[in-house]
């Protein structure tokens, strides 16, 4: 099997599918990058703990890491990876702002129920799925994401949950956007962050604030904000019933209270349960949304969950992307997608000859799975977290 270490990341990010239009992601980089789309204003930070970039001159000497990863409650967690944004609904030429709902056309706004946070694929995965995939997706989907839905299998492959139920944090900023809440170190909130002024590309002037935009940005780590919002946002929060400030009580809550969609527009959606209607992405609101875990292993390339360790490369064709997709789920619109390009480096034969040498400890045991031992081994983890899972089988997925 091909060395992890023979391989580096390229992140790039966009407001459409077409890698074309897409812009460079300067990984671990505090300054985001801030896109323009037709219907939403995005600003992006990639963070990856032990990251390996390409040093061909679109992600040069990118840090191998962030103060990110050190702060609470990333570092608690043992937190690899965050894709962080400021996202800012808004019209259209059409006047719109991609929300798709009969009731949503005066206003805009986006429902709670139809953005989604997920990934989808262009090509067919189903031959590149290891044993024991649909146990690992339901762990994923309990232990990650309940919101989690799709179709794996399907010739353009898709997992998708609602992004209320899907990010760690979101954050409301209602009201003036000169003033925002951060987190500090210890992850209690702070005021006053901007955000370096992008349009599709990094700013000549890094010293450069936008004050319209209003981001909270940490001079190291980049985005940065927590579970909340500013005095507005908290009280639009609280007056729709939604935990002002407890992200994993808003995700729950935003399960709990939803209801599957039925009937036309239904099909091809993901997300089986979906945030409450009364919530929407408003036009003229900005939103801080940070999707992070530990799942993700970017130095050794490899997934690893409770009872479950896969290596990425044994199962990976050598051409498509992961791609992370933020998306509106009754009309296809798109307004980011982040996509990870592996590339194989330049090596010389001596690199070559001891990488060979290298036993990679992910790529053993693949060839069979035991589905017991898996559970098990979830199960231990879910009960030391206060969690019971529920009853998992290799086939129970959609």
């Amino acid at each position: 099997m091909a060395n992890p270490s023979d391989y580096v990341l390229r992140v790039t990010a966009g407001t459409d599918y077409d890698p074309a239009t897409h812009v460079a992601v300067r990984v671990n980089d505090p300054q985001p990058v801030r896109l323009r789309g037709a219907y939403a204003d995005v600003a992006v930070n990639v963070r990856i703990r032990d990251y390996r970039g390409p040093l061909d001159g679109t992600a040069a000497a990118a840090p191998a890491t962030s103060p990110y990863f050190d702060a609470a409650p990333h570092k608690a967690n043992d937190d690899t990876y965050s894709i962080a944004l400021w996202f800012a609904p808004k019209r259209g030429d059409s006047g719109d702002c991609g929300g798709g709902d009969d009731d949503d056309d005066d206003n805009a706004d986006i429902a709670g129920h139809n953005l989604q946070w997920g990934n989808d694929f262009d090509r067919p995965i189903r031959d590149l799925l290891p044993p024991g995939f649909g146990t690992a997706l339901r762990i994923v989907k309990w232990w990650i994401d309940p919101g989690l839905a799709g179709d794996p299998y399907a010739d353009r492959p898709y997992l998708y949950g609602p992004a209320l139920s899907s990010f760690n944090e979101v954050y409301v900023a209602g009201g003036d956007k000169g003033e925002r809440s951060e987190r500090s170190e210890d992850g209690h909130e702070r005021s006053d962050g901007m955000v370096t002024k992008q349009t599709n590309e990094r700013s000549e002037d890094e010293n450069t604030v936008d004050k319209d935009w209003g981001a909270p940005v940490d001079p190291d780590k980049g985005l940065w904000f927590g579970e909340g919002g500013d005095e507005a946002g908290l009280a639009w929060r609280t007056a729709l019933g939604c935990p002002a400030t407890d992200g994993a009580a808003r995700r729950a809550w935003a399960l709990r209270e939803g209801t599957a969609p039925t009937g036309a527009g239904s099909s091809n959606n993901g997300g089986d349960a979906v945030p409450p209607r009364q919530w929407t992405w408003r036009r003229g609101t900005a939103y801080g949304l940070d999707f992070y875990n530990g799942y993700l292993d970017f130095d050794r390339l490899a997934l690893r969950l409770p009872g479950f360790r896969m290596p990425l490369l044994r199962y990976w064709d050598g051409q498509q992307s992961l791609r992370y997709v933020l998306r509106n789920r009754r009309t296809e619109t798109v307004y980011l997608v982040v996509a990870f390009h592996l590339e194989r480096r330049a090596v010389d034969e001596k690199e070559e000859a001891a990488a060979a040498d290298i036993e990679d400890d992910d790529d053993t045991g693949h060839d069979t799975f035991d589905e017991a031992a898996a559970l098990a081994e979830a199960e231990r983890h879910l009960s030391a977290a206060g969690d019971m899972l529920p009853d998992i089988h290799d086939d129970d997925v959609d």
